[in-house]
């Protein structure tokens, strides 16, 4: 994989490529904050699932510390630490709903001031679904449909199709960025994440939780070998992989100290 520098990329067309992975996908502001201060010029951007919240966000035009301030909330609204939703009037698809209506509005994707594409994936075909600026949809639809990870949100219904978290088809949809554009790509779903199981005790409930580690550990290496299966075909790829092994998929509390996680991984890549 062909090393670039930060004057190689200056004059060039830049592709932003932000995975999924729950609150790992915090670590996606470090790599916007480093592109900032370094004036890297980013046409256009795509995001799975968390990445297509952090990729809208700075697509309409927010910028590295707005981001994490937004990012913080997350954490006071407790979002992600939600019952199983069976339906679109539940309580807590509601809220969810509410939240991304109130950070993007009622901005289309045609709207963003940077080029945005988000992924979701047919419930149906299993196919992905790349939301783009041909496609008359809202921002904040597009992204609920991306994070409709199954058994805990609905999926979303657009134009009369259902769509769940993009991350199924594509978790780090690289392969949609444009060929000759030079991809810098942040994926937060790696082999530097320790996969833990938990000891099968003789108690039900042990039992139980230890089985549900088991498939969250199987889905992540799944995910991990859907990107690693092609990021070596990509051309004009930098790839960003921090390693957020301390931290659990739901620490949004700790979005600081994931946020530096990804800046001080860009940075290693840049100037060391």
């Amino acid at each position: 994989m062909k090393k670039f520098n930060l004057e190689q990329i200056r004059n060039k067309k830049i592709s932003l490529v932000l995975s999924g992975g729950a609150a790992y996908g915090i670590a996606h502001v470090g790599i916007i904050k480093y592109i900032e201060e370094k004036n890297i010029p980013v046409s256009e951007v795509l995001g799975a699932s968390m990445g297509a919240i952090v990729a809208s966000l700075y697509a309409i035009g927010k910028n590295a510390k707005e981001i994490e301030e937004l990012t913080s909330k997350v954490k006071i609204k407790g979002l992600y630490h939600l019952k199983v939703s069976l339906g679109e009037n539940r309580k807590d698809y509601e809220k969810v709903k509410n939240f991304m209506q109130k950070l993007f509005e009622n901005k289309k994707i045609k709207d963003a001031k940077i080029d945005l594409k988000i992924m979701a994936t047919n419930v149906n075909t299993g196919i992905g679904r790349l939301f783009t600026k041909e496609d008359d949809v809202y921002i904040y639809e597009a992204v609920m449909a991306s994070i409709a990870v199954p058994g805990l949100f609905q999926p979303k219904d657009i134009g009369g199709i259902y769509y769940i978290d993009g991350g199924v088809f594509s978790n780090l949809p690289v392969e949609y960025a444009k060929p000759r554009n030079i991809k810098i790509s942040c994926n937060v779903i790696n082999s530097k994440k320790t996969h833990e199981y938990l000891k099968t005790r003789k108690n039900f409930v042990s039992l139980i939780y230890g089985n549900l580690k088991v498939l969250r550990s199987t889905i992540h290496y799944l995910i991990e070998n859907q990107t690693n299966s092609k990021v070596h075909y990509i051309k004009n790829l930098i790839l960003i992989e921090p390693d957020l092994s301390e931290f659990s998929k739901v620490s949004f509390q700790d979005y600081e100290l994931m946020i530096n996680k990804g800046y001080t991984e860009i940075k290693k890549y840049f100037e060391d």
